[in-house]
């Protein structure tokens, strides 16, 4: 079967994914994506509850100095979510913000 198989499952897949090495060409190059996305990117939405990485992104982007919002709630407050300039609670409140955040770039 070799790496991305159009048949295997979702599970296998990440499996897998979980088994290459940290250093390989794929990891390497997803890394790199990753990056220049957060680089092209204006602003980020973090949606709680998620994992390590996602908190790890949403650092970097901050650190290029992009926007970080985040949506839901935090599992333990720590200081460190500071660096979103706003967290909705709801869909509704964030449906809100877009609008009126696309009134003010017309």
């Amino acid at each position: 079967m070799g790496y991305g198989n159009k048949n295997q499952t979702p599970e296998e897949k990440q499996k897998e994914f979980e088994s290459l090495n940290l250093k390989s060409d794929i990891v390497l190059n997803l890394f790199h994506n990753d990056l220049e996305g957060k680089e092209n990117s204006r602003n980020l939405l973090l949606v709680l509850l998620v994992g390590k990485a996602a908190h790890i992104e949403s650092s970097i982007a901050y650190g290029l100095g992009k926007k970080c919002y985040a949506i839901g709630e935090y599992e333990a407050m720590d200081t460190l979510y500071n660096i979103f300039e706003e967290n909705f609670n709801n869909e509704g409140k964030l449906e809100d913000f877009l609008k009126a955040y696309q009134k003010d770039k017309i």
